[in-house]
Parts: structure tokens; C-alpha cells; sequence
């Protein structure tokens, strides 16, 4: 009982530690999963909603193929938007075939890697790529560029976070804008109100689309 409260943020804590603090009545706040109880609250990007307005976005720019480059399978936030992009992409009569749905950990290099394997398959090439975070984009947009293809003339690109590297690569990259500034402040906010015996919360936070040069087709709205 060393600390009054805690904010959990890594996905890797082990479920014994958080059992830990629980079992302690520590007040937690948690940024990976939803949990709300006496002494449980949860600030989290309703990822799911973010993954719905990504497809729904690709199909309004005439997209008719796309693909996913996913975070890691026991990732909290790569899970929902996956969820979420394939159910956009059902909404408009489009089902995510398996073959266009890739691992891309959250990193450049391993995003970057997933889409030169894709390639070397010579499978058709997708309309439109969305990636599970804008690093995973721009690994995207490395190895469409490298193989000789243009983005957004051959693929569009759309990536999620809105981090400042956006704006100095070229081109500048679409994205759904999280927020984690925002997240943060409410988080010690709830964990303040934790620790005032408050019942414990669920917040939602959705993302807004930031519209940049990737996505931007010439002739197309």
C-alpha cells in the first residue's frame, strides 16, 4: 500500500499484478481494457467505432478493395479496430477477404515487411490500406513506394494516432486522430475521483479524421 492510485496503461501487465492491486483496493485506472467497479475505471479510444469510420471513410473515396495491417493479435485497441473496419466494410456490402488482413505489431519496419510479403504474392493490389497506427502507415507507404507503386494514385493509405511524423512525410498522411493527451488528463481525473470513493467509470473516447494527402485522390472528393 505504497501508492493511493495507479494508472495501467501496457497491455503486457500480467492479470496476477493487477489481481494484486485489486485485491489491495487500490484505486486503478485502466487505458487498455474496460473495467468499472468501486475502485475500477477505464479511459480507452473507442477503437471500434475509430476501425467503422475508417472503412466507411476508404468506401465514400470510391475504395472497392482494401486491406489491413493490424496491430498485435492480444493488443486491446488492434483487436476492436479490426472488429470495427470489417463491420464498416460489411455495412457497405464488402467483406475483408483473409488474405488482405496483415500483422504490422504497431511498428514501421514490421508493417513495412508484412506489405513487401503481400506483394511478392502478386495479389491484386487493394484500393486502399488502413493501418492499425500511423507508424504501421508509414512502413505501409515504405514499401508501396519502393516497389515502385504511388500513393494515393495506386493506394490510398489512411493510419490512426495523428503523430507529428504525419506532416513530414510525403506524402502526408490521413489519419483518425486518438488523442492522448486527452486520455491522459481524464485518466488522473477519474483516478482522483477513485480515490475520493467515487464510483468507478467507463469513458469512450472517438477519434476525428484528419484528412491529408494520401487519401486524396485527384478528381475524387
Amino acid at each position: 500500500k505504497r501508492v493511493d492510485g495507479c494508472i495501467i496503461s501496457c497491455t503486457p501487465t500480467k492479470s496476477e499484478d493487477v489481481k494484486v492491486i485489486l485485491d489491495y483496493e487500490i484505486p486503478v485506472v485502466f487505458l487498455y481494457r474496460e473495467k468499472q467497479g468501486k475502485r475500477m475505471s477505464s479511459v480507452v479510444f473507442d477503437s471500434r467505432k475509430d476501425g467503422e469510420k475508417a472503412a466507411e471513410y476508404l468506401l465514400s473515396k470510391g475504395a472497392k478493395s482494401l486491406g489491413i495491417v493490424k496491430g498485435n493479435s492480444e493488443n486491446y485497441d488492434a483487436e476492436l479496430r479490426l472488429e470495427g473496419f470489417r463491420e464498416g466494410l460489411r455495412k457497405g456490402g464488402i467483406e475483408l477477404d483473409e488474405n488482405y488482413i496483415w500483422e504490422g505489431s504497431f511498428e514501421r519496419e514490421p508493417a513495412y515487411i508484412a506489405v513487401r510479403e503481400f506483394l511478392d504474392k502478386k495479389l491484386p493490389l487493394p484500393d486502399a490500406i488502413f493501418a492499425g497506427n500511423d507508424w504501421s502507415a508509414i512502413g505501409v507507404m515504405d514499401a508501396l513506394k519502393e516497389a515502385g507503386y504511388h500513393v494515393p494514385e495506386d493506394v490510398m493509405v489512411l493510419g490512426v494516432d495523428d503523430i507529428e511524423q504525419d506532416m513530414w512525410y510525403n506524402p502526408t498522411l490521413s489519419t483518425i486522430k486518438t488523442g492522448f493527451e486527452e486520455q491522459g488528463a481524464i485518466a488522473v481525473r477519474r483516478l482522483l475521483s477513485l480515490m475520493n470513493e467515487e464510483e468507478g467509470t467507463v469513458e469512450r473516447l472517438v477519434g476525428n479524421l484528419i484528412e491529408r494527402e494520401s487519401t486524396m485522390v485527384k478528381g475524387k472528393n
